[in-house]
C-alpha cells in the first residue's frame, strides 16, 4: 500500500475500525484544506481522469434538477430531520453559541445539517464516486471562521452525527499548505467567493492562523470516526503533482472499497 494512504484500526471499539466494502454503494472522497489549498482546481482535474477509468463520477455540483425531483428531496429532508432532529439541534446551537453572534451563521448551520441526510444514503444517483471540494469537514470549519474562543463542541457533535452514521463509502484527502501561500492563492482567484475573499491581506492570515488547528482536529476526528482511509498531500506544489497523488490515492480508495487489492499493492517491490 502507498505510504500516505491511511487506514485507521480499532483503538477505541468499533468506531475507530474501517468498514467492510459494501458492493454498490458510493464513495464520497471529501477534500479538506485551507482555502487557497487548491480543492476546487484538483477536483476539476482528477474527475475526468477518474472518468476516463469508466469510473462513474461526479463533483459536488450537480445540473439543476426538475422541480418535481427536487420538492421531492425537500420533503424527504424535512421527514429525516424530524425523525433524527440531532444534527440540526446541535447545527444551530454551534450557530447561537460561537461568538461574536451572526444571523449568517443559522443558515449555513442549517446546510451543515443536511450532510447527515445525505451521507446516509447507500447509494447516491448512480455515481460510484463524488468528489467533495466542500464537505461535512470544510463546512464546519467553515462555520467556526471569525469566531472566538474554545472549539465549539457543537461543531464536534455535528460532524459525529453526519459522519458516524454514514452509509455511504468515505476517504478524505488533507491538502498541505501553508498560510501565506493560501492567503496568496485566495487573491488570485477569479470571483470573491468567500468572507476571506474581501479581507485585506493581514485580517485573513489572522483569522487562517487562529483556525488552522480546529481544521486539523476536525480532519483527524471524521477519519477515526468514520474508520476512512485519508492521505496528505503537500499542495504547495506543482498541479500535476498533487493532481497525480490525489488520483492514485483515490483508484486505491474505489479498490478498497470494492474489496480489491489496491493498485499499489499489485505493483513489483523496487
Amino acid at each position: 500500500m502507498v505510504p500516505y494512504l491511511t487506514v485507521p484500526f480499532a483503538r477505541h471499539g468499533r468506531s475507530a475500525m474501517r468498514t467492510p466494502p459494501v458492493p454498490g454503494r458510493t464513495l464520497i472522497v471529501e477534500f479538506v484544506g485551507l482555502p487557497g489549498c487548491g480543492k476546487t482546481t484538483v477536483a476539476e482535474q482528477v474527475l475526468p481522469l477518474l472518468s476516463a477509468r469508466g469510473v462513474k463520477c461526479r463533483g459536488r455540483r450537480s445540473p439543476l434538477r426538475p422541480w418535481r425531483t427536487r420538492l421531492r428531496g425537500y420533503v424527504s429532508t424535512a421527514v429525516f430531520h424530524l425523525r433524527h432532529p440531532g444534527p440540526v439541534t446541535a447545527g444551530i446551537a454551534s450557530a447561537l453559541t460561537l461568538t461574536p453572534r451572526r444571523l449568517r451563521r443559522i443558515p449555513h448551520a442549517l446546510r451543515m445539517a443536511g450532510w447527515a441526510r445525505r451521507l446516509k444514503q447507500r447509494r447516491i444517483g448512480h455515481h460510484d464516486l463524488i468528489v467533495l471540494d466542500q464537505g461535512v469537514v470544510q463546512d464546519a470549519w467553515s462555520l467556526l471562521l471569525g469566531a472566538s474562543g474554545e472549539t465549539n463542541r457543537y461543531l464536534t457533535q455535528s460532524i459525529r452525527a453526519s459522519v458516524g452514521n454514514a452509509a455511504v463509502g468515505l476517504a478524505y484527502v488533507y491538502f498541505d499548505t501553508d498560510i501565506d501561500l493560501a492567503v496568496s492563492r485566495i487573491r488570485s482567484r477569479p470571483s470573491e467567493s468567500s468572507r476571506l475573499d474581501v479581507m485585506r491581506d493581514t485580517e485573513a492570515r489572522e483569522v487562517l492562523a487562529a483556525h488552522h488547528a480546529d481544521l486539523e482536529r476536525y480532519f483527524t476526528l471524521a477519519v477515526q470516526i468514520s474508520g476512512a482511509p485519508s492521505c496528505r498531500v503537500d499542495a504547495s506544489g506543482p498541479l500535476k503533482e498533487t493532481t497525480q497523488r490525489v488520483l492514485e490515492f483515490i483508484v486505491d480508495a474505489l479498490a478498497l472499497e470494492r474489496g480489491q487489492a489496491t493498485a499499489s499493492a499489485r505493483r513489483p517491490e523496487q
